[in-house]
């Protein structure tokens, strides 16, 4: 067992080297792969002579010392190149009957034809069904309106007309997978189903790359699941036909889900929304119907992890089943087969997710190994199912590998196996008499802090200063347990259960929650240690009420769905009281962001935490390995071997440490990044350690898309940043000003430049105030208010947006306390390592021209200057004498021929335009809806006759130029 759980390491890490390498020579390592295995081979023959009779099985069971160390490490390098083999042929699909060969031959425009087949059971995403169809043909197919009869007489026009469709020869697809989101405004959306037969006719897309720093490369993500097109299904873009519905095969899997849609109607049934819609999430796998604001605090709190059903929920089911079969005294041996059954039946409920399939894989190893082998240990025992589980996941799909998901689930179990009994260990020392004391007291006092004040999580020394305030709290509470002889009341006072609770709970959040949530999001639950120690036991007690309830409701007639309203009736008091404690804690302690650490920074961490928890098994490991090498190398007929191995080793270990170094990034003197936040804009500024940042992109509050969350946060924790140095709004307009709430929310601002009038006393103005103090070119509010008469309510969704936008950057800058400068041309300042003068507006005003007065700065560092202009570029024709080496804008500029002349007197390196249409409900009733149309539509063909570059965030993401030497560098992060 120990043998196979190191080669399984070697598998896994093979495979870990070939993705952060990016090798891509399959047929060196599957060449390498044979040479390891044959070497491994030698020492084998040699002890054992024929190594292919039967007798040699038996021959390698008997004996203590079975394989010969140069084997085992043989066998080590075979298993790792053939993890890299397996990891980089999954990279190929580039054989022509591959289906994303066969899309990248044609651009996006092109009208396909698929037929396919649904192969798992479709998913709700909000507003819209996930189908996942596996292709079986394609034809691309074109239809024209053609004259086929014309009109007798002198003048021949007119006639009769038709649709002519042209289509290609049927091309049979081989590999690749089809994601169709069906919307629900669709015939078809109620209809389609798992098995069914499909066809689509319309363009397919492909999944947008990473488009900002920081973000989630969706692309990458879609093809780590084996899918490489996606296709709308909405009534003017595409249509999806169902041809056929296969009744036969896939009978497990369709019991399943006659299992799972039983179940189903009876939470509908039995309890009201939105709790049937979490007691679906938590039982069937179900995510649409849950509502945003529960999501988000469940995220808050740390708890989220119980919507993702994975190895808590499969394990909780398995010792439900184990307890009823032990209730009735069946022999373990009997029923060990029908819990493998049903936890493998459950998997295929909740949508053979990987993490259930892993889960129900331990748990079926862990329960058949009890029932028929021989006892090998707990750990022993969890770990080997772990690696049967991921090897066989892995193999499959190897791409799992670098998914979230998969990583968190696997180590959350690797976290319990391994680090539950040394934590327990070390709780029982710590926490005794006056140690317990001390830790209870300090660790009140570090949630009282943060809650009573809870800006001080925007301290950019927080974290570092919670880390060593951790550690002091843990030697001063061991040291006062070891001196005192006062031990009334001490953890091993518990009950063992809690015991083992409670150093459970703190394995998982040293091993995975705490590095991991801040290695992949960037964001660290405060709440989570203490939300979690009521969410885990109530979830158990949730999922196995539900359980019961569901099963008696669906399948004992008469009696069942009363005796399932009863449970449910239970099981909702349960539920609520769940909502709630996430709701109570969401708003009582801070979720603060916290800076992404790099991969070297995580492995580090994991090295020493594994010194620390295992330091006696580590030397004791290390004096055994040093003595197996000894005892070779004092061999003679091994020693050249061996050496030749060590050589070998430093060769590969030179090589990986000069391609992860050739790899790392030289940081530039200065770097500015159009961030792409759809409409909207944001420029960030990096220089000496510091950031700078102009504009803050659009909190969407009707499409609930906040850009300031969801782009500025990620760019700023990915790139570790601890404060922003300045923020600089161009201003006053939504797009411009509505993301900075969820910032300051989450980094400490430490001054604010605006060019338009802003109070700082926390006081919101009304509307009326509002409408005197920012112009916006509304012809029908300007007479209105000439007259006299009232500004009234706003009169559109952008107006609304403008006003509450503005007075939540009052309260916010009141509530923390931002220092704020109001600037106007011939301003200077220094930020981020650059000088930033203000060209434009001349003064500040009383009533601020939003569209006429926004910001154009000139942005110096060395050599090179930078201009920034907010959309209006009536300035440049008088106002701006310098030359640019990189134009930065923040919308469309207008007029565009005074923007045309400017840059092209300039002549810049290149020109970032941070533009994307907004969407429909902003452009309601709005005054320059038009105006925006028509830029759009009309000023893009104009760039493209340009002679330097122009980049479009909408087409290339965000634009990154550097500044190194005294030369500039263009990236975007959207390839052509």
């Amino acid at each position: 067992m120990l043998i196979f759980i190191f080669l399984s390491l070697a598998f896994i890490s093979g495979m870990g080297f070939a993705a952060l390498t990016g090798i891509s020579a399959a047929g060196l390592l599957l060449v390498l792969t044979a040479v390891f295995l044959l070497c491994a081979m030698i020492p084998l023959f040699f002890k054992y002579g024929n190594i292919l009779s039967p007798s040699f099985i038996k021959t390698l069971r008997e004996d203590e010392e079975a394989i010969p160390v140069l084997s085992m490490i043989f066998m080590l390098l075979t298993m790792a190149t053939f993890g890299s083999y397996r990891y980089v042929s999954e990279l190929r699909n580039d054989y022509a009957n591959h289906f994303k060969t066969i899309c990248e031959k044609h651009d996006e425009t092109t009208n396909w034809r698929i037929r396919g087949r649904i192969i798992e059971e479709p998913k709700l995403r909000g507003d819209y069904l996930e189908v996942l169809i596996q292709p079986e043909t394609m034809r691309k197919f074109e239809r024209r309106r053609v004259r086929v009869q014309n009109d007798t007489g002198s003048r021949k026009s007119g006639g009769t007309y038709e649709n002519v469709e042209h289509s290609s020869d049927e091309l049979k697809v081989g590999g690749g997978l089809l994601m169709a989101q069906v919307y629900e405004d669709n015939e078809v959306f109620r209809e389609v189903d798992f098995n069914q037969t499909v066809e689509i006719e319309g363009q397919l897309s492909e999944a947008s790359e990473r488009r900002n720093p920081g973000a989630m490369d969706y692309r990458q993500h879609l093809r780590n699941r084996g899918i490489y097109r996606t296709v709308r299904i909405t009534p003017r873009r595409a249509v999806l036909k169902i041809v056929d519905q296969q009744d036969s095969g896939a009978i497990w899997y369709r019991f399943a889900l006659y299992v799972k849609n039983e179940v189903l109607k009876v939470i509908k049934q039995t309890m009201p929304y939105p709790e049937s819609s979490f007691l679906g999430g938590v039982l069937l796998g179900l995510k649409g119907g849950l509502p945003p604001k529960v999501s988000q605090e469940f995220r808050m709190t740390g708890v989220s992890h119980v919507l993702a059903v994975s190895g808590l929920h499969v394990t909780i089911i398995a010792g439900l089943l184990y307890g009823v079969f032990a209730m009735f005294r069946i022999p373990l041996r009997v029923f060990a087969p029908l819990i493998v059954f049903s936890l493998f039946t459950f998997a295929m409920i909740v949508g053979w997710p990987s993490s259930a399939v892993r889960a129900a894989l331990m748990n079926s190893l862990f329960i058949l190994s009890m029932a028929y082998l021989k006892d090998y240990g707990f750990k022993m025992s969890v770990l080997f199912s772990l690696c049967v589980a991921c090897d066989y996941i892995l193999f499959m799909s190897p791409l799992q590998l670098t998914e979230p998901s998969f990583v968190l689930s696997v180590m959350a179990i690797y976290a319990l196996a391994m680090f539950s009994d040394p934590s327990a260990k070390i709780l029982r020392r710590m926490l005794r008499g006056p140690g317990l004391a001390f830790a209870f007291f300090a660790t009140l006092a570090f949630f009282a802090a943060v809650i009573i004040k809870k800006d001080l999580v925007l301290h950019p020394y927080f974290f570092p200063a919670t880390f060593f305030y951790i550690i002091a709290v843990c030697y001063i509470s061991t040291r006062l347990s070891d001196r005192s002889t006062f031990q009334s009341f001490a953890f091993e006072m518990l009950p063992g259960w809690l015991q083992g609770f409670l150093a459970a709970q703190i394995a998982i959040f040293v091993a995975m929650m705490g590095p991991l949530s801040a290695f992949y999001f960037g964001q660290l639950s405060l709440a989570a240690p203490i939300a979690n120690l009521i969410a885990i036991p109530l979830i158990g007690l949730i999922v196995q009420i539900g359980l019961i309830a569901g099963l008696f409701g669906a399948f004992i007639p008469g009696i069942g769905i009363f005796v399932a309203l009863v449970l449910n009736a239970a099981n909702w008091l349960a539920v609520k009281f769940f909502l709630g404690m996430a709701s109570f804690f969401a708003v009582l302690i801070p979720f603060p962001r916290i800076s992404q650490p790099a991969f070297s920074e995580i492995v580090i961490y994991y090295l020493l935490l594994h010194g620390v928890y295992f330091r006696h098994e580590i030397k004791t490991w290390l004096l055994a390995i040093y003595g197996a090498v000894s005892e070779v190398w004092h061999e003679p007929e091994y020693r050249n071997s061996l050496s030749l191995f060590a050589i070998f080793v430093v060769i590969i270990a030179v090589a990986g440490s000069v391609a992860v170094l050739s790899n790392v990034e030289r940081q530039p003197d200065l770097r500015l990044t159009m961030l792409d936040v759809g409409y909207g804009s944001s420029l960030m500024i990096e220089g000496d350690g510091r950031v700078a940042i102009i504009d803050a992109a659009l909190n969407d509050t009707m499409g609930g898309i906040d850009r300031g969350e969801r782009v500025i946060q990620p760019a700023l924790s990915g790139k570790q940043v601890r404060e922003i140095d300045a923020v600089i709004l161009s201003s006053a307009l939504p797009e411009r000003i509505s993301g900075l709430s969820s910032v300051c929310s989450t980094y400490r601002v430490n001054r604010l430049y605006v060019p338009f009038p802003l109070a700082t006393d926390g006081v919101r103005v009304d509307f009326e105030r509002y409408v005197r103090m920012f112009a916006f070119g509304d012809i029908k509010m300007e007479r209105r208010l000439k007259a006299g008469q009232n500004a009234g309510f706003p009169p559109g969704n952008f107006w609304e947006l403008s006003y509450e936008s503005y007075n939540q950057l009052i309260e916010d800058v009141h509530h923390y306390k931002i220092p704020v400068t109001h600037v106007k041309a011939g301003d200077k300042f220094t930020e981020a390592g650059t000088t930033i003068e203000v060209l434009h507006p001349v003064k500040t005003k009383d009533s601020f021209q939003q569209y006429y007065d926004g910001l154009i700065l000139k942005i110096s560092r060395g050599p090179h200057n930078f201009a920034y202009l907010s959309g209006n570029t009536h300035p440049l024709e008088s106002d701006i004498n310098f030359k640019a080496d990189f134009v930065f804008v923040a919308d469309m500029p207008y007029p565009y021929d005074a923007f045309e002349k400017y840059v092209k007197s300039s002549n810049p390196e290149g020109v970032a335009i941070s533009f994307r249409f907004p969407s429909a409900w902003l452009m309601e009733n709005y005054h320059l809806s038009g105006a925006i149309t028509s830029r759009s539509r009309s000023y893009i063909p104009r760039f493209r006759q340009l002679t330097f570059p122009v980049y479009l965030t909408s087409e290339n993401g965000a634009v990154q130029v550097d500044q190194l030497r005294g030369t500039l560098k263009t990236r975007v992060f959207v390839k052509e």
